[in-house]
C-alpha cells in the first residue's frame, strides 16, 4: 500500500469520487499514507485559510491599536467603549488555529504552524495523525478498540477503520509541508469563516459557530 503505483490508483479514486480534504487524508493515512506527504491545499481551502490568518494578525494587536479605530468607525451606540472579545488565534507563536473554517481545514488539519518569511512567502506545516488519550492508550493496551477521539466527526465506524488499518500496519501519518509563494499569498483574498457545514457526512449533522464568536467575526470583516 505503500507503493508509488497503488497510492497513484488509489488517489485517482479518490479523486474521481470526489471527496473533500480531510476525507482524503483519513482514508490516505489508513492505506499507507500519502509519499511526498502534502505539499498543495486545494483552491477552495485558500481563502478560509487567508482568513484565520488575518485573524490570528487580528487577534495579536493591542487593544489600544484596535478598539479606538472600531469606536472611531462604529461608534458605541449606549457610549462605554469596545472591548476585544477572547479569540483562538490571539495566542502567540506559529499556532494557526483553523476550527471553524470549514470541513476541510477543520477536520483535516484543524491545528497548524504557519509562518511568514521576511519575503512574505507563507509555510504551513503539520503531522496528520491520530492522537491519542491516555484513557485510550490504556484501552488499546488492554486489547480493547475504543472510540477515538479524535475521530469523532467519522463517528464509530472511523475508529473501527483505524483500529483494523493499525492492525494491518498500515495506518501512516501525513506529512503536511505546504509553501505558498508571496505573491500567490497577497491575491487570495480572505474570507469570513462560514457560518456552518457538514461535519459528520455529507448528509449527516452540521457545525455552527457559537454565538459567542460572532463578535470577532464581526470585528474581523470591519477590519480586512
Amino acid at each position: 500500500m505503500r507503493s508509488a503505483p497503488f497510492q497513484a490508483v488509489r488517489d485517482t479514486a479518490l479523486n474521481a469520487a470526489g471527496l473533500g480534504l480531510h476525507e482524503k487524508l483519513f482514508l490516505q493515512s489508513m492505506t499507507g499514507g500519502r509519499r511526498g506527504g502534502l505539499t498543495q491545499l486545494p483552491k477552495s481551502t485558500l481563502g478560509q485559510l487567508k482568513g484565520a490568518s488575518d485573524d490570528r494578525d487580528l487577534a495579536r494587536m493591542s487593544v489600544e491599536k484596535v478598539a479606538p479605530w472600531v469606536e472611531k468607525q462604529y461608534p458605541p451606540t449606549f457610549g462605554g467603549s469596545y472591548f476585544m472579545p477572547k479569540s483562538p488565534q490571539s495566542s502567540e507563536g506559529d499556532n494557526l488555529n483553523l476550527y471553524g473554517r470549514g470541513a476541510g481545514l477543520h477536520l483535516g488539519l484543524g491545528n497548524v504552524q504557519a509562518t511568514k518569511d521576511a519575503s512574505g512567502n507563507v509555510r504551513v506545516k503539520d503531522i496528520w495523525d491520530v492522537d491519542h488519550t491516555p484513557f485510550e492508550n490504556e484501552a488499546i493496551a488492554r486489547g480493547e478498540k475504543p472510540v477515538m477521539g479524535d475521530l469523532v466527526e467519522g463517528g464509530p465506524l472511523a475508529s473501527r477503520i483505524y483500529h483494523f488499518a493499525r492492525r494491518l500496519g498500515t495506518y501512516e501519518p501525513i506529512d503536511v509541508d505546504i509553501n505558498i509563494p508571496a505573491q500567490k499569498w497577497e491575491s487570495i483574498e480572505g474570507e469570513l469563516a462560514p457560518e456552518s457545514y457538514p461535519t459528520h457526512s455529507r448528509v449527516v449533522g452540521a457545525f455552527k459557530r457559537p454565538p459567542e464568536e460572532a463578535p470577532f467575526a464581526e470585528l474581523t470583516r470591519f477590519a480586512k
